[in-house]
């Protein structure tokens, strides 16, 4: 508790020093001494007065005695007063003594009241209002007022602090949420399938917009110039000068945001990020500002944003360049391939029996020996033709961005149409990725089975089912209501069931072939592809 009487005795200080610290409480006391003192004299002059009064009339009634020559009517007169007097002496003083009672105790109520007042509420109300430190001169209602002026000025000064902080926390959230809403306008623009040169300048201009800089420039690696056949430099308006000398090193991948300040006599400021998704740098992005420009954190963590969103997007152009160059060389091997295991073959055997037919003529063979030489070179001459028709129609099947499901639904079209057959496909293979190698083959060997159903077998109806089960295996079944074969199949001269037979080795799986139950014929492949696809629950629940 705060020690505010002025009469605590824990309190050293002497009266007088106690009674400067309350004026009004000082002059308060004072005037109730006075009126106490005043009230005492006034009793005390009052009894001395009746006194004077009652020596004098005893006096003058000794003079009325029988030796006295006064009038009697004048004695008579002189003691009746004096006797009345005597009567009312003691009423007067009872009243007189009275007055003075009062008039102590209600100067003592009044200080007593004052004090608790002035002193101890006063002192109570300082102590909220002020601290102990802040000293202010005059009485007590002075320092009161001047302790309520200081209170006013400090509420003041808390409402235009927190007006001042509604302010810039509306001006704060503004924009952080004009950044957030530029991100999202870089991430669509950045997450369309074919991120181009222009796509890239665009995402450049919103961080110009941003960060309301002269100029934005992106110094790009070689592999992110290659995937989008761009120049070394991109920029919004003009490249900037910092750009032109920093490098894209992998050392590079070591620094952060930095603002680099404005160069001797120069107005403007860099800001230099590197363009990177993890240790991988594809450029170094730099924003070219003025140097009166604002640029805080949440400005700096917005460009650091920017520069991730627009790695990860160079990133997947570099990795979609890749994919399509390797799968280029592998379509090539694939021809490659196709080549060797087919029409080289088969030029080869035309070459033994040329060797052979020349043989005979030059020593004089009898004609039905160059007769089979020049049939056999003629059915030879028949299959390599039918090869190279197959291995053209083969190399123009394009995969586009519908991938093996738009393809398969395109052979499945193109058969129905040119046939009176009715092709089926139901496609369970969703969440399963082939390879363009992979997807290849399939494809490949879909159309040859399609071909050899219209070929020989008469069908009506195709059934072509492709899906991905638990056991991460790919599912290929093509069958037809047919007339079927009988008895073990052999090759033989099947050059189409023995292509099938090693697309289907090239993928790693095996290819059957059966009778299909109620009549024609079941093709059926099945392989691990080399991505592996998660299982259908985790796939669910991720």
């Amino acid at each position: 508790m705060l020690k505010t009487d002025i009469d605590s005795s824990a309190d050293p200080v002497s009266w007088p020093d106690r009674l400067k610290r309350y004026p009004l409480f000082a002059r308060l006391v004072a005037t109730a001494l006075a009126m106490a003192v005043a009230s005492a004299l006034m009793f005390w002059g009052t009894v001395e007065l009746q006194n004077f009064f009652t020596g004098e009339l005893a006096s003058i009634e000794q003079a009325c005695g029988p030796a006295a020559q006064a009038p009697a009517t004048i004695c008579s007169a002189v003691q009746a007063l004096h006797r009345s007097w005597r009567e009312r002496q003691p009423i007067m003083l009872l009243l007189q003594g009275g007055c003075l009672v009062l008039v102590v105790a209600g100067a003592l109520l009044l200080l007593t009241a004052a004090r608790h007042v002035l002193v101890r509420r006063a002192d109570a109300a300082l102590a909220l209002l002020a601290p102990r430190a802040v000293r202010h001169d005059g009485d007590e209602i002075e320092r009161l007022v001047a302790s309520l002026r200081d209170l006013a000025g400090r509420q003041a000064g808390f409402e235009a602090e927190a007006r001042w902080l509604r302010q810039a926390s509306g001006e704060l959230l503004r924009a952080k949420s004009m950044a957030l809403e530029n991100l999202c306008r870089t991430s669509k623009l950045l997450g369309e399938n074919e991120i181009s040169e222009l796509h890239v300048v665009g995402a450049l201009g919103i961080l110009e917009q941003t960060l309301q800089a002269n100029t934005v420039g992106l110094r790009l690696t070689q592999p992110a110039r290659a995937a989008l056949s761009s120049p070394a430099i991109l920029s919004t308006r003009r490249v900037p000068d910092i750009l032109r000398e920093t490098t894209t090193d992998p050392e590079a991948a070591e620094i952060t945001a930095r603002l680099l300040p404005a160069r001797d006599k120069a107005t403007t400021r860099s800001l230099l990020i590197p363009v990177r998704k993890g240790d991988f740098v594809v450029g170094m992005l730099a924003a070219e500002l003025d140097a009166p420009t604002t640029m805080d954190d949440g400005r700096v963590q917005f460009a650091e944003s920017f520069a991730h969103l627009i790695g990860i997007a160079l990133c997947g152009v570099i990795r979609s360049h890749e994919q399509q160059r390797v799968a280029l060389l592998e379509e090539r091997s694939a021809i490659a391939g196709e080549l060797h295991d087919s029409l080289a073959q088969s030029l080869a055997f035309m070459k033994i029996q040329v060797a052979r037919l020349q043989h005979s003529l030059d020593v004089g063979a009898a004609p039905a020996s160059a007769i089979a030489a020049v049939q056999e070179l003629r059915d030879g001459l028949t299959s390599a033709y039918r090869e190279v028709r197959e291995l053209i129609t083969a190399f123009r099947v394009q995969v586009g961005r519908g991938g093996i499901a738009s393809a398969l639904q395109d052979i499945a079209s193109e058969f129905a149409d040119r046939n009176d057959l009715v092709v089926s496909l139901d496609n369970q293979l969703a969440g399963c990725r082939l390879g363009i190698n992979e997807q290849f083959h399939v494809i490949q060997i879909v159309r040859e089975a399609i071909t050899n159903t219209v070929r020989h077998a008469d069908a009506r109806q195709v059934r072509v089912g492709l899906s991905y089960g638990g056991d991460h295996r790919v599912h290929l079944v093509i069958e037809d209501d047919g007339r079927g074969f009988s008895g073990p199949h052999s090759d033989g001269k099947h050059f189409g069931l023995s292509i099938m037979r090693e697309r289907a080795h090239s993928l790693g799986g095996e290819l059957a072939l059966e009778a299909r139950e109620g009549g024609g014929t079941r093709v059926s492949l099945s392989f691990a592809p080399d991505r592996m696809t998660p299982e259908p629950a985790a796939r669910d629940h991720g």
